[in-house]
C-alpha cells in the first residue's frame, strides 16, 4: 500500500508544479461564479489566488480514490 501512496504523492507534486495544469483546462477560477457554490468552496476558491494555491493542494482524490493518508497533513484548511 505504501508504494500506492508514494505514486500519489509523485503525482500531487507533478500537478503542484505545473499549476493543476489538467483541472485548468476546463476549471478557470477567473471564470468562478462564487455565487454558485456553497460558502466554503466559494472562500477557498477566492483565497486560492492570494495564497498562492493550486486546485490540486485541495483537491486530492478527485479523480481516483485516495490511498492510505496515514500521517500525511491535509491541505485543507477552513480558516475562519
Amino acid at each position: 500500500m505504501r508504494i500506492v501512496l508514494e505514486m500519489a504523492q509523485n503525482e500531487w507534486a507533478r500537478m503542484k508544479a505545473n499549476d493543476s495544469k489538467e483541472c485548468r483546462n476546463c476549471h478557470n477560477v477567473d471564470r468562478m461564479n462564487f455565487n454558485d457554490q456553497r460558502s466554503v468552496a466559494a472562500r477557498m476558491h477566492q483565497k486560492m489566488k492570494t495564497e498562492g494555491k493550486t486546485c490540486i493542494d485541495c483537491h486530492k482524490g478527485i479523480a481516483h480514490q485516495l490511498p492510505d493518508m496515514s500521517g500525511v497533513e491535509s491541505g485543507f484548511k477552513d480558516e475562519k
